[in-house]
């Protein structure tokens, strides 16, 4: 059992280094085991397609960002400073994945398969995000919209997280 995390955990790190590094569409399954130092056919053994790997990246990383603002909502009481560093969390989950997201946004599902397990997190995460917004009227679309924004923010305006982070600070605020 410890060989085969040992294995998935080399394939994982590849995978996700050439998928940053190139893009989903760029990246294929042998430079992914010449990266991870294994034989493409081992890839198959965890991983039916490039797709379902990709998709495993994407949810590992959304996973860890959930757990990360779950522990942000759980142990921050004052909940000007909790809201902000949910927010700065979101945000930077979304910087430090960009390529990946790019590619996730601009992909059609024949080409990176099932995204399911995403609306699940971002269920999750709109309910961490209405929670922080405790009080505050239309609570759940203002969550919605900061979930919406922020990919958008980093795609486009990634030189101005400052600003971003505030613009949507201000929105809350004035709720």
């Amino acid at each position: 059992m410890a060989l085969r995390n040992y294995v998935d955990e080399r394939i994982l790190a590849a995978a996700r280094k050439l998928f940053l590094k190139n893009g989903f569409e760029e990246t294929d399954m042998k430079a992914i085991a010449k990266e991870a130092e294994i034989a493409v056919g081992t890839i198959y053994n965890y991983y039916e397609s490039k797709a379902a790997l990709y998709e495993r990246i994407i949810s590992d990383n959304w996973e860890k960002t959930k757990e990360q603002l779950q522990i942000i909502s759980q142990t921050i009481d004052q909940p000007d400073l909790r809201f902000k560093t949910l927010i700065t969390t979101f945000y930077e989950f979304f910087e430090v994945q960009k390529q990946l997201m790019n590619e996730l946004h601009n992909s059609s599902t024949e080409k990176c398969g099932k995204f399911k397990e995403m609306t699940e997190k971002h269920k999750a995460v709109r309910i961490i995000l209405t929670d922080s917004l405790q009080g505050k009227q239309d609570a759940e679309r203002l969550a919605d919209t900061i979930i919406s924004v922020i990919p958008r923010f980093v795609r486009t305006n990634s030189k101005e997280k400052q600003a971003n982070l505030e613009f949507i600070f201000k929105l809350r605020d004035r709720m």
